[in-house]
């Protein structure tokens, strides 16, 4: 389909094609083959984001405790990780394992919805894995894909 752009240039007899970039999904009513536009990656990544930093928060946790804590009952490097969780449960309950979960989450929520969006924008835009574009030889997808997340 033609641009506005293009469409008024013609109509006015230039012959003179102005190219932009474009961002695939970003036109609304786009959709890749996944199924998601622009925004549905963007929701995608901040959820992938928040899911992982949550998920993975308490063993974070325990390592940090248990790295700048040494000689003390929350987190003593000689007693092991168990301990280490059992202690920090029994004096601050399971909420302790959790304290500082939100702050991680508002700095990386941010950051995994841009990443996951222009890793799938550059990988649809260079034609990698289960794009549009997809058909090319196996080498040519791998190979699309892996610069789409140098770029992302």
């Amino acid at each position: 389909h033609m641009h506005k752009t293009q469409a008024r240039s013609e109509a006015e007899g230039d012959d003179v094609r102005t190219r932009r970039i474009v961002i695939p999904h970003l036109e609304e009513g786009e959709y890749g083959v996944d199924g998601l536009n622009f925004a549905g990656h963007m929701v995608a990544g901040a959820a992938a984001g928040a899911a992982e930093h949550v998920i993975m928060f308490p063993f974070d946790s325990i390592k940090t405790r248990m790295q700048s804590c040494p000689g003390s009952s929350l987190g003593a490097s000689n007693v092991g990780v168990w301990q280490t969780f059992r202690n920090i449960v029994k004096y601050e309950g399971f909420r302790g394992l959790f304290r500082g979960v939100s702050a991680v989450c508002f700095g990386a929520i941010p950051g995994h919805a841009l990443h996951f969006t222009v890793y799938e924008a550059v990988k649809q835009r260079l034609g990698g894995s289960h794009t549009a574009q997809e058909g090319g030889a196996a080498w040519s997808r791998a190979l699309a894909d892996g610069a789409a997340g140098s770029c992302a």
